[in-house]
């Protein structure tokens, strides 16, 4: 007859409730090594516009480093599995010490209330840094310039273009759109307009019966972008965008706007950030600096890619550096 291991002593066998109670354990304090990994160390975040092209792409899944700056410590904490928040540093967000400081270049996520006054409505945003503390920028057909000196462009960076043919027939659109061009339009029969590389705009140039390619772009006055001790006086504190600077720090309704100081000493270093793409890009042309405070991390590696016009994925893009 087959014999069968005997039972295990009584006082080895561990009732279940302790065993489902390890469990419990493991999960808690799993969750929160996930939750303390996202809030100091690493985030995802999903690109949702075109602002960035070609650099990044509408459905790009992005890891961003939070360990670059510095950890910055939140108002509010998530409670994992929950739509409920753990009250975190009410003083404002502080940042603890990081490896490096911001750098002209960078590809920053960051987070701007979504209008003046704001208390806990906030959006994030990816875009370049362009502008340090203390810098003079200007943007002239797309390009930036830097305290006088044309910013060298990353290669993903895409402009507004238009094209003059000799003939309507030399160009349609539909062959902008197959050579890569985007938000394509032909505002009279003998020009297109179109948003593309450089790269792309020097393909178009050379096709037959095109007389010229130039860029088309608004150009923005020159800014000072602000540092942290920075004194701002008189009729500079009632234009755009340092009378929206003050107002963020002074301000705490948004339907309450007091008058310009005399002076405003600048709280936080601020930087001036432009998207990749141009001509499809709200950013600090529009609504001003980004301060310190609101830099969540540095963007640095694509992990994934969809489509989200196939919704498929782009392999091509899977775990490829942020330019």
């Amino acid at each position: 007859m087959p014999r069968f291991p005997p039972d295990p002593p009584a006082d080895s066998r561990l009732p279940a409730r302790a065993t489902f109670a390890g469990v419990l354990r493991l999960v808690g304090i799993a969750l929160l090594v996930a939750l303390l990994i996202r809030l100091l160390v690493i985030e995802g975040f999903r690109i949702p516009t075109a602002s960035m092209e070609q650099s990044l792409l509408p459905g790009d899944l992005v890891l961003v480093s939070k360990v670059h700056y510095g950890p910055r410590l939140p108002r509010t904490i998530p409670v994992p599995l929950t739509d409920r928040t753990l009250p975190g540093f009410a003083d404002g967000p502080a940042h603890l010490p990081g490896f490096t400081t911001i750098q002209r270049g960078d590809v920053v996520v960051f987070t701007r209330p979504l209008h003046a006054g704001a208390v806990g409505a906030r959006r994030y945003y990816i875009k370049r840094v362009v502008g340090l503390p203390g810098d003079t920028v200007q943007v002239r057909g797309g390009l930036a310039y830097v305290n006088g000196e044309r910013l060298p462009a990353p290669d993903g960076l895409q402009r507004q273009w238009a094209a003059r043919v000799e003939r309507t027939t030399v160009l349609p659109t539909d062959t902008l759109r197959a050579l890569g061009a985007t938000q394509v339009g032909r505002p009279d029969s003998l020009t297109r307009v179109f948003e593309g590389t450089d790269a792309l705009a020097a393909r178009v140039r050379a096709r037959p019966g095109v007389v010229r390619v130039t860029a088309r772009h608004r150009e923005h006055p020159a800014v000072y972008v602000p540092a942290r001790g920075d004194t701002l006086r008189g009729a500079m504190l009632e234009e755009a965008p340092y009378r929206d600077l003050w107002r963020r720090f002074e301000t705490v309704s948004a339907t309450v706007q007091p008058a310009a100081p005399d002076e405003w000493v600048v709280r936080e270093n601020q930087y001036y950030v432009l998207g990749d793409n141009r001509g499809s890009s709200i950013d600090s042309r529009i609504w001003g600096f980004v301060a310190a405070r609101d830099v969540v991390g540095k963007a640095v590696l694509v992990y994934a890619s969809w489509d989200p016009a196939s919704d498929g994925p782009r392999w091509e893009r899977w775990l490829t550096p942020v330019p």
